[in-house]
């Protein structure tokens, strides 16, 4: 035992001695335990920074297909409202028992609203695979029930002349109107999560733009609004969970959520994000649920009620009191405007409603007895004024004015010849008989650094024996307490009746004397 012992303690030594050699070369060993330690925390690391890595790339997926989602909207969006006419007549002329059907972008491409290098086979596909159509239904204006029914082909086009009947689009609510009900859907491909989906819809940064989460729902961006997509749902492009809906054409209460003006069990109305119509109730409430306010992208339709090739009806706002337009907006933080506020369609601005309009197309009707402009004003055109104009700033021309009775303007520029200012250049020419009271009236210059200028000249230049007239002096003095001048005018004649060798000079008072007075401002 004690050999042992002995052996044992001079093996320690032996460690304790080659710990001490290295000790002294400034080294020091890792033990096992350092080193498993050190591994498990670099992989830690390397899994954080792999999530890092992942949520980013799925932030910037969900912005990409956020932001061709927003592209194809715009896109459907210009073709609905410019083709929507002939979308209400397209529903006329179905074969199919039901007034809907689907656009495929192969049309959009072909009528010059896509570009055809977005189409590949005539299919456009997002980076899911998922392919985009454009579904469009019939739907009538009174019909009060959420989702509205879609109506008939036979309804629509009761006759079978593969038109939409006339009290259809004639503008009178009171006999009906077809409106049509469309949406940006997408199909097929690759469905994606909720997680996904919703920050792809709201990255589009259009409030029309949603995700169907639940199969036949779709939802707006952080649940704006909701849609009820079951009318749908006998078209080839119907989209199931995990897809995408853009809206571009609704009809009445459209996308409103009717929860949003229910009362609650406590008397309280349901919070809304969108709600419009705050402290309303009954039929205030339902003309505000009515008006559908939400979307800033007006559209006026007219419409031709007897056929004769002439629209003879226009789209109207009635008894609003005031529209608010926003200012210019950089939506896409390039440093540059890309959304400019404008109501398409117009054709009358009228006072009151007593007036008809003659107007046609690429004409607005102001018809106002007075018009009063503050700012200043730049006509491309011709503008014909039928009364008074005054405008308080600047008026800009391009071609012609027009002015039935009088335009006071501060100031007067014509593009067309450079922008030159002609404030200064009109002026009003008159005879006067310097017999009478001699007195012309001053222009009134609106302009603060213009002053009123007159030049009075003899109507003929000599005298009634012939004598001509050699030299002129003329006077205009103020009338004071009038805003008129008094004219005196002396002439120098080619004649020496007194013999002392200078012309004579007579003053014009005659009655047989007559005198051109120009006056203009500064």
């Amino acid at each position: 035992m004690r050999l042992r012992f002995e052996n044992m303690r001079h093996r320690k030594q032996w460690r304790h001695n080659r710990s001490d050699e290295h000790n002294s070369l400034g080294e020091r060993g890792t033990t096992l335990l350092e080193t498993v330690l050190t591994i498990a925390l670099l992989g830690s690391l390397l899994v954080f920074l792999n999530g890092i890595v992942g949520q980013e790339s799925a932030r910037q997926r969900d912005r990409s297909l956020g932001q061709e989602l927003r592209l194809m909207t715009q896109f459907a969006q210009q073709y609905v409202k410019a083709e929507y006419t002939d979308l209400l007549q397209s529903l006329a002329n179905l074969p199919t028992n039901n007034a809907i059907m689907e656009v495929s972008m192969q049309t959009l491409a072909n009528d010059g609203y896509l570009p055809a290098s977005f189409l590949q086979a005539g299919r456009h596909l997002n980076s899911e695979g998922q392919e985009y159509a454009i579904l469009v239904r019939g739907v009538s204006r009174r019909d009060n029930s959420n989702p509205k029914a879609t109506l008939p082909v036979s309804t629509i086009d009761a006759n079978d002349d593969d038109l939409v009947d006339p009290h259809f689009v004639d503008g009178q609510e009171s006999n009906d109107e077809l409106d049509i009900e469309a949406v940006l859907v997408t199909t097929g491909g690759n469905p994606l999560p909720a997680q996904h989906g919703n920050p792809a819809a709201a990255a589009a940064e259009l409030a029309t733009v949603g995700f169907v989460q639940e199969h036949g729902t779709a939802s707006g961006a952080f649940g704006a609004w909701s849609l009820n997509m079951s009318p749908f749902n006998s078209l080839r492009s119907y989209p199931s969970a995990g897809h995408f809906v853009a809206l571009l054409a609704l009809s009445g209460f459209g996308v409103l959520d009717f929860q949003s003006f229910a009362q609650s069990t406590s008397g309280q109305t349901n919070s809304n994000p969108f709600e419009r119509c705050p402290g309303l109730s009954g039929v205030a409430l339902a003309n505000c649920g009515a008006n559908n306010s939400i979307y800033t992208d007006m559209q006026f339709r007219s419409a031709d009620t007897d056929g004769d090739g002439v629209a003879d009806r226009f789209g109207k706002i009635g008894g609003a009191y005031a529209i608010n337009m926003p200012p210019p907006a950089d939506t896409d933080a390039s440093g540059r405007v890309d959304l400019f506020p404008e109501i398409t369609g117009l054709l009358r601005i009228a006072c009151d409603s007593s007036g008809t309009s003659s107007a046609s197309t690429g004409t607005i009707l102001v018809d106002c007895a007075n018009v009063h402009i503050s700012g200043s004003t730049s006509v491309g055109g011709n503008l014909e004024v039928s009364g008074n104009a005054t405008i308080t700033g600047r008026l800009n021309l391009v071609n012609n004015l027009t002015v039935g009775d009088r335009v006071d303007a501060n100031r007067y520029i014509a593009k067309a010849i450079g922008g030159q200012d002609l404030t200064k250049g009109f002026f009003r020419g008159e005879i006067i008989d310097m017999s009478g009271t001699r007195q012309v009236d001053k222009p009134i210059c609106r302009d603060a650094s213009s002053e009123p200028e007159i030049y009075v000249a003899p109507a003929s230049f000599a005298s009634p024996d012939g004598s001509p007239i050699v030299g002129l002096k003329a006077i205009a003095e103020a009338v004071r307490g009038q805003n008129k001048w008094l004219v005196n005018i002396q002439a120098a004649l080619d004649r020496d009746s007194n013999n002392d060798r200078s012309a004579d000079v007579v003053e014009l008072r005659s009655a047989d004397d007559r005198a051109l007075a120009v006056v203009k401002c500064s």
